[in-house]
């Protein structure tokens, strides 16, 4: 159970921060990102703020968006 916890935690804060790197070099507003990637802003809000990480979908669409691999939100 720590371990679930742990890995949790920590993959929620790997995605936060590159997420935001993301949003914040392409000057991304939550209401913006989240209507091009058709999500609510307060979806996008809380995974700026690391309250949630999104579906495995909606990961997959992050990810097209930026050009990037769905490895990159995780190492």
């Amino acid at each position: 159970m720590k371990v679930d916890l742990y890995y949790d935690k920590v993959l929620k804060e790997n995605f936060r921060k590159k997420f935001c790197e993301l949003l914040d070099e392409g000057m991304f507003k939550d209401r913006e990102f989240g209507d091009r990637i058709h999500v609510s802003y307060e979806t996008v809000a809380k995974w700026r703020r690391g309250q949630a990480i999104p579906s495995l979908s909606n990961a997959k669409r992050i990810a097209d968006f930026f050009y990037k691999d769905l490895d990159y939100f995780v190492d």
